[in-house]
């Protein structure tokens, strides 16, 4: 284990044993998210699970919760997660319009996350792995304003993303504004027209503008951002830029702890500094 993560650990258990209802007891529900495309729905949509259909074989998933607020949320690749069902979309199961979330004070920045997928769009490999991590097919990706990350940069990558204070279960609509007004519906019926005759990298632009670029489902909050230890290293595309990998990034309120991302959810796999 890394020298930083241990001084880590350290203050956090320290800390924990003074809290009388540890984090670790927080009941939280499992959201899925489907996109724009299958679920017939400007943004894509997100559902709580709420069990399994044995004889379907697929989740059983309640009502849509898409651009509701959720008091807390997190976003984790665990170990192993090589499809996207194994990675984990955590809400507090209490969700409505108006559940204050975020904290806009000083030093805070507006972010969103998702899941980015090593094999498409983003196509990111890894160059220095965590240990158990190797074959993940999935990382969570944070946007933020540019420079927020501390090398400077407005996106950061992470295992697992925190926000302490809550979110807001954002679909975006990100078709050009001109088709804003129309249904998914009607744009998906000129999309499929314009496909017709349309080629090579004439496709995609029109694809951009009728349906927007993916991803459109975001989890987004406002907060002031907690970057933890540096575990790994990825790579977008073959020869492109390479970034570090956190082991946790926590949108939290300034003073406030970041005790419950180790004390909620401890790691199995042994974090390497670089």
């Amino acid at each position: 284990m890394a020298a930083g993560l241990q001084s880590v650990v350290k203050l956090l258990t320290k800390g924990a044993a003074k809290q009388s209802a540890p984090i670790a007891e927080r009941n939280l529900k499992r959201v899925m998210y489907t996109n724009q495309e299958r679920s017939g729905q400007i943004g894509g949509s997100f559902k709580p699970i709420e069990g399994f259909d044995p004889e379907l074989k697929r989740p059983i998933v309640g009502d849509d919760i898409t651009n509701l607020n959720s008091s807390y949320i997190e976003i984790e690749s665990p170990a192993g997660a090589v499809l996207r069902k194994d990675a984990k979309l955590m809400v507090d199961p209490n969700v409505a319009s108006d559940i204050p979330v975020g904290n806009s004070i000083k030093g805070s920045v507006t972010v969103k996350a998702n899941l980015i997928d090593s094999g498409n769009g983003a196509r990111w490999s890894w160059t220095k792995a965590p240990e158990g991590y190797q074959d993940n097919g999935f990382i969570v990706s944070v946007q933020g304003p540019s420079k927020f990350t501390p090398q400077g940069e407005g996106h950061a990558y992470a295992l697992k993303t925190i926000y302490e204070k809550g979110g807001n279960l954002s679909g975006y609509d990100k078709r050009k504004s001109e088709f804003k007004n129309m249904s998914l519906e009607e744009t998906e019926a000129i999309l499929m027209e314009k496909l017709k005759t349309a080629k090579g990298k004439e496709r995609s632009k029109i694809r951009d503008q009728l349906r927007g670029q993916p991803p459109h489902g975001r989890p987004t909050t406002t907060g002031v951002p907690e970057f933890g230890p540096i575990v790994g290293e990825i790579q977008m595309g073959k020869k492109g830029k390479k970034h570090p990998v956190y082991e946790y990034i926590v949108m939290r309120k300034k003073g406030g702890k970041i005790g419950s991302v180790v004390e909620r959810n401890p790691y199995n796999y042994k974090p390497k500094g670089i």
